[in-house]
């Protein structure tokens, strides 16, 4: 949270922070670090109302969601997503720039999650071995009450 809490001494509008935050701890150590807010994106990814495929959802916690990369290879800009055998195919090759890029590779993403889940662009957080899933309001209620006993 270093970085929350530089950021907030330096710029004088509201900081959301985002980027592992995966619990009720995490929330408590971003507001301490000065964040007006918190984004837990990854966090939400496995619930049941997520519209991510089940092979995404299930990738978050088989192991494949500690193994992630910083890529360029699906649309030109730099995103982490869960390594596989296309980053590591296009890791060190040319790619164009976005939104060059991601036209290229719309098919791809839009059919590599039904027809071969091992080029597909599943985009993630560092803490998605962390994950749990279930419902919206489960996932959010434990984080709301785990953020209530880390501020005790």
């Amino acid at each position: 949270m270093t970085l929350v809490r530089d950021v907030v001494k330096e710029i004088k509008v509201p900081v959301v922070a985002a980027g592992g935050i995966m619990d009720g701890k995490g929330v408590v150590q971003a507001l301490a670090a000065g964040a007006s807010g918190v984004s837990l994106g990854t966090a939400f990814v496995g619930c049941d109302e997520s519209s991510a495929v089940p092979d995404y959802k299930k990738a978050l916690t088989d192991g494949r969601g500690a193994s992630t990369c910083i890529t360029t290879a699906y649309s030109g800009k730099a995103a982490r997503a869960i390594s596989n055998r296309f980053t590591s195919a296009m890791a060190t090759l040319p790619k164009a720039p976005f939104p060059i890029q991601h036209a290229l590779t719309k098919d791809l993403r839009a059919q590599a999650p039904t027809r071969d889940t091992s080029v597909a662009m599943y985009l993630i957080g560092e803490g998605a071995p962390q994950s749990r899933g279930g419902s919206v309001q489960s996932v959010a209620k434990a984080i709301i009450e785990e953020t209530l006993a880390a501020m005790k």
